[in-house]
């Protein structure tokens, strides 16, 4: 009997000692949100990893098989496990991941700007809107801006990276280059047409119009130059700049929950993107997964149902200081301590782990970016103020950062429009198009014949572009001066007001067509747009770099209603 009492008192101190030993290893299970598991995870000696189904960006697999070796582990980013083929540019029925992600310092998905989560070599966790940037250095030639890593992009002055995480054939458009990559050497070139990526290289893809472009500029690579990948990145948080170049892990998240201390998921600087998909709405409920950093460090990881705000409002009571919501719904998932807290409820395409730290793991060389002059990727002396001020301002897309005497085509303006909308007024262009009424069948009505891009779309529901009467939009055609006019200014008197001075005479005031004569004396009388040596020059194209300086322009012009 006394040993049965012995036994029992030994089995309830063990009992109760189980938490502490859970405490003391640095990962404990707090109280959840909605109704789910939240753990905290102390990154003492840690950091992340994420792992991908099969190494691939374009596979998926059982989360119990890639969370081996971890203390927890979550879901990764939003991905499509429904993919049917997108332009014959990569095959039908695989899962494809949307947004970035970054295996020790390199990006091998995606780029541009991301709400993501990102942990340092030494475990430090940061979570913030941040510009992912690959920059292909061309041996004393140029450095070239990617529009993307492993994506297939249409638009005529791409260029793209295609890594051994595609594990897909990919189809390089009519015009285009395709540069074999070897040991940092160009090996070979060859045309348009369908590749897989060779074991031990990497693709560099330049489409039709970054041919031209670069032929233009004799900066074209060519059999024998060395070429270098430098990874970058423009975190909003500038202070935290030091930290991201020192970036082992990242992945894109969906909807900012937290910045410091402050909910911000209504916030469009962080979440226009977001605001028109349904399962992504501020106010609906659903299935989530969510991650976020303490004022201490530690990271808080958990899956729960609720609308985002009252998520985020339940993290930041929980010591949270930045949150981002990850893929939710069946891809949810949460791992702690080999211990599946919530099993997902379909094969998932990534995950994010939180490992011991490798002392010994050798960090890639992140080369320095070096001064090209006259490059095409340095904007003109007389720009590069402006430029640098359209940066600062969020005005600028950080794929068009390449090429500025390049003509802008009528899908560049409207990328540019679109991002210049909710830097000024502060409202979405679905929140603006809403006040205008332009929603349900008065906007899916809305279509072109040869793109159904985003931006493209919503510049027409908002009545600033139109398209061509043969229902074509024709993306890729240059944009002339007098077309950019009457763009920026239905784009002025939709944000608010502007000051005129006085309208300006030009001695090519005859070439300007009737329909653009109007737009020309507004934009010019309020200081947007200015003439040439030529006049107004009203058929002349307009470069990348002088369309940045209207964006700048307009931003100072307009007083938001």
């Amino acid at each position: 009997m006394k040993k049965l009492v012995s036994l029992l008192l030994i089995l309830t101190l063990l009992l109760a000692l189980a938490p502490a030993a859970a405490a003391a290893d640095g990962v404990a299970q707090l109280s959840g949100i909605g109704g789910g598991p939240l753990v905290s995870v102390d990154m003492t000696g840690r950091t992340g990893e994420v792992v991908l189904a099969n190494g691939a960006i374009a596979s998926d697999m059982a989360a119990a098989s890639m969370v081996g070796g971890s203390v927890a582990a979550i879901n990764g980013g939003f991905f499509n496990s429904y993919y049917t083929g997108q332009g014959n540019s990569f095959p039908g029925n695989c899962p494809i991941i949307y947004g970035v992600v970054v295996q020790n310092g390199r990006i091998v998905n995606g780029g541009g700007a991301n709400n993501a989560i990102a942990f340092t070599y030494d475990g430090k966790v940061l979570i913030d809107r941040v510009e992912c940037r690959t920059t292909a250095i061309v041996q004393g030639k140029a450095n070239v801006v990617l529009y993307g890593v492993n994506k297939v992009y249409q638009e005529a002055s791409s260029v793209t990276l295609m890594t051994k995480e595609l594990n897909l054939p990919f189809t390089a458009p009519a015009g285009a280059q395709v540069f074999t990559i070897q040991n940092d050497k160009v090996t070979g070139v060859s045309g348009a047409g369908t590749y897989t990526v060779p074991a031990g290289c990497s693709l560099l893809v330049y489409n039709s119009g970054a041919v031209a472009n670069a032929q233009q500029w004799e900066n074209l690579p060519a059999v024998g130059d060395t070429v270098q990948l430098a990874t970058s990145y423009g975190p909003t948080r500038t202070a935290d700049q030091a930290d991201w170049a020192n970036v082992k892990t990242a992945i894109a998240g969906g909807r900012m929950l937290v910045q410091n201390g402050v909910n911000v998921t209504a916030q469009a600087s962080y979440n226009a993107e977001f605001d028109s998909d349904p399962k992504q709405s501020n106010t609906g409920s659903a299935q989530r997964s969510f991650a976020a950093v303490t004022a201490d460090g530690k990271l808080l990881l958990g899956t729960g149902s609720g609308a985002f705000p009252q998520i985020a409002d339940a993290l930041i009571a929980r010591g949270a200081v930045h949150a981002v919501s990850l893929d939710g719904g069946a891809s949810s998932m949460l791992c702690a301590n080999g211990s599946m807290l919530t099993p997902a409820g379909r094969k998932l395409a990534s995950v994010l782990t939180v490992v011991p730290q490798n002392p010994n793991e050798a960090k890639p060389v992140n080369p320095v970016i070096p001064v090209i002059d006259n490059s095409p990727n340095k904007p003109s002396a007389w720009a590069a103020d402006a430029v640098a001020q359209g940066q600062a301002l969020n005005l600028l897309p950080a794929w068009l950062l390449n090429n500025y005497r390049n003509p802008v085509t009528r899908e560049e303006f409207c990328d540019l429009i679109y991002q210049l909308i909710p830097a000024r007024t502060g409202k979405t262009t679905d929140q603006l198009r809403a006040q205008l009424g332009v929603v349900g069948e008065k906007y899916t009505s809305i279509h072109f014949t040869d793109t159904s891009k985003y931006s493209i779309l919503q510049a027409a529901a908002l009545g600033i572009v139109n398209g061509y009467e043969d229902g074509s939009f024709r993306p890729e055609k240059t944009l002339t001066r007098q077309e950019a006019a009457a763009m920026l200014q239905r784009a002025a008197d939709l944000m608010g007001t502007v000051q005129h001075t006085g309208g300006k005479t030009f001695a090519d005031a005859a070439a300007i067509a009737p329909w653009a004569q109007e737009s020309v004396e507004y934009v010019t009388s309020c200081g947007i747009m200015n003439g040439t040596d030529k006049g107004f020059d009203p058929q002349g194209s307009y470069t990348r770099e002088q369309a940045f300086i209207t964006m700048l322009n307009t931003y100072n012009a307009v007083t938001p209603k």
